[in-house]
């Protein structure tokens, strides 16, 4: 059937997304959303574990991470053991209990992380209590303009913020914080793995920054 003929929109992104699949040298493929998608886990095409953030910015966090880099996250997982593999050190808090027990058997030593229900104050208090200034902060997880507040404070020198989902309107206010501190920002568009819908990734980052940009 000819895609013009075909109305429904749900219809359409299916029968669109069924000839990308079928292109198994193609960009589905290579940079592992279709493995992703099959396994329903956030991998490259190799199943090594990434971050599920736009394929753009993995790409440079693979290229240009040393392992003189602390991270920190705000929301553990695959992207966890990404670090893990690339950095020094990463401190991570996650408020899912069953994937707090899930993920902790398999961190490597160079990782710590600590658990705490979202709706507690240790949850976006925790980076605080970490003794450390961070070169990368990943906010990924809830209650992520409060995160946003407690983390401007623990930026190393040279040190850049992530902040995902940008695209949504409820966390300009975190967004504006960060850029109110002088921060120049920088928006990565694009698809993640596993999903057909755009969202945007920015790193908010000064002159002389660990990335490079």
């Amino acid at each position: 059937m000819a895609l013009e003929f075909i109305k429904d929109i749900t219809i359409r992104k299916h029968y669109l997304l069924k000839l990308w699949w079928d292109r198994k040298s193609g960009f589905l493929e290579q940079s592992g959303w279709i493995r992703s998608f099959e396994e329903r886990k956030c991998v490259d095409a190799d199943g090594q574990p990434v971050p599920w953030l736009t394929y753009s910015l993995n790409k440079i966090l693979d290229n240009r991470l040393g392992k003189e880099v602390k991270v920190y996250e705000f929301g553990s997982g695959f992207s966890t053991l990404f670090f893990a593999k690339r950095v020094k050190h990463v401190y991570t808090i996650e408020y899912d209990k069953k994937w707090y027990d899930l993920l902790i058997g398999q961190l490597p030593e160079n990782t710590t992380i600590d658990f705490s229900e979202f709706e507690q104050p240790g949850y976006v208090a925790n980076i605080i209590d970490v003794p450390e200034l961070f070169d990368l902060i990943v906010i990924d997880g809830r209650r992520r303009n409060e995160c946003a507040a407690n983390a401007i404070n623990k930026v190393a020198e040279g040190g850049v913020i992530i902040f995902d989902d940008t695209h949504r309107d409820k966390y300009r206010e975190g967004t504006k914080l960060i850029e109110d501190l002088g921060y120049k920002r920088l928006d990565f568009w694009g698809f993640v793995n596993g999903s057909i819908d755009l969202k945007c990734t920015s790193v908010f980052y000064k002159a002389n920054n660990i990335l490079n940009i």
